[in-house]
């Protein structure tokens, strides 16, 4: 296991990182209004982001049985319009919090670019 203090998305960057305090664990790379669960998304920490793809090549890895994502309303960002090769994964776990995000006009053309790839290799999809 190697831990490494970065965010994954479509391309290297830096980004903020807001939550409601600096030990909190509810944080995300875009500020939600969370207000009816009495927290403000004030702090602000500027994080590094960096590609799935170059995070395996520089790291040798070659296969990944499972990959999960779990990353708060950041999945379109990460699946980057379909750029991804999807064959390395054996199987992929993707939580997603708001349909809207499917919906979207946008986000669906994303989504069915990935849904797309996912079809042509041999993984498996599971929501939670």
């Amino acid at each position: 296991v190697k831990l490494t203090k970065a965010g994954v998305g479509e391309k290297t960057t830096k980004m903020k990182l807001y939550s409601d305090s600096e030990t909190s664990i509810h944080a995300a790379l875009f500020q939600h209004d969370l207000s009816h669960h009495n927290l403000d998304m004030k702090e602000q920490e500027e994080v590094n982001i960096i590609t799935l793809d170059n995070y395996c090549k520089e790291n040798s890895v070659a296969k990944v049985n499972l990959l999960k994502l779990d990353i708060e309303g950041f999945e379109v960002n990460l699946l980057g319009h379909g750029k991804h090769d999807l064959s390395m994964f054996d199987e992929i776990i993707i939580e997603i919090h708001d349909l809207y995000l499917i919906l979207n006009h946008e986000s669906r053309k994303i989504y069915t670019k990935f849904f797309e790839n996912l079809f042509l290799c041999d993984t498996s999809l599971i929501f939670s």
